[in-house]
């Protein structure tokens, strides 16, 4: 998706570009509800759900029976701190099937060094 792969060129440090390149990935605003705004390719292929779908919404909607609620306060807490961190946790694609996965959450600041957006960079636990 070329808006996700320039959005990262011109805001991401070189670590954080390096983490996402592969991987599936979103990047969200750091608004309440944390919507997503961009979405890997590696993404739909691992989730199952298109851009289109996702974009506009918050990735809770990966979220499902069997999603741990610590794992959702951990993101809370990252995400109200604004600081980065990693969070092992169980989701769903599309079709219900559950995955486990650490998702890295980095924020990406501003010109003002403030946090303008999150990437999640999601990596597969293997069972």
């Amino acid at each position: 998706m070329e808006s996700y792969d320039r959005f990262l060129e011109e805001n991401a440090d070189d670590m954080t570009r390096a983490a996402a390149a592969g991987h599936s990935a979103v990047i969200c605003l750091a608004t309440p509800g944390v919507p997503v705004i961009y979405v890997s390719d590696v993404f739909e292929a691992h989730t199952g759900y298109k851009p289109s779908e996702v974009i506009g919404k918050s990735l809770s909607i990966l979220q499902g029976p069997m999603t741990e609620a610590q794992a959702v306060e951990d993101f809370r807490f990252l995400i109200e701190n604004q600081v980065p961190g990693t969070v092992r946790i169980t989701n769903y694609r599309k079709d219900k099937t559950p995955f486990v996965h650490e998702c890295a959450l980095r924020p990406i600041k501003d010109s003002q060094g403030n946090v303008s957006h999150f990437i999640a960079i999601q990596t597969p636990v293997a069972d």
